[in-house]
Order: structure tokens, then C-alpha cells, then sequence
């Protein structure tokens, strides 16, 4: 799972962790633990299940 912000900038990047745990996934801070300010970010993430690749991609919007 990668995150960007609104100029491309990497805010967070997590790899081979078990979907549906809350804890695992992004709190809306960036890679280097700062509060990000609201606003849209984009979210590109790779699914392997069975040896079979999908990728998703879009977007989301952090609130306060």
C-alpha cells in the first residue's frame, strides 16, 4: 500500500501485511509519523492472492 500526496510526495508505504486489521493500515501520518493536514491523497495498492496480481488505485480524504 502507497500513499501520496497531492504532488506525488510518498506519504506512507506498507508491504506484505494482512488485510482487514485496522492497526496495519494508515492513521494519517506520513512515513516519518507527522499528523498530514486534511485534504486528498492518493492510494495505490498491489494484491497477490494465489499468485495472481490485481492492482487498485484512487483516492481518499483525510479529515480532521
Amino acid at each position: 500500500l502507497n500513499i501520496y500526496d497531492r504532488w506525488g510526495n510518498l506519504v506512507f508505504q506498507k508491504n506484505e501485511f494482512q488485510p482487514g486489521i485496522e492497526k496495519e493500515g494508515w492513521d494519517g501520518r506520513s512515513r516519518d509519523q507527522i499528523k498530514l493536514n486534511p485534504g486528498v491523497y492518493v492510494f495505490v495498492t498491489e494484491i497477490i492472492d494465489q499468485g495472481i496480481s490485481y492492482k487498485y488505485f484512487g483516492d481518499v480524504t483525510l479529515i480532521q
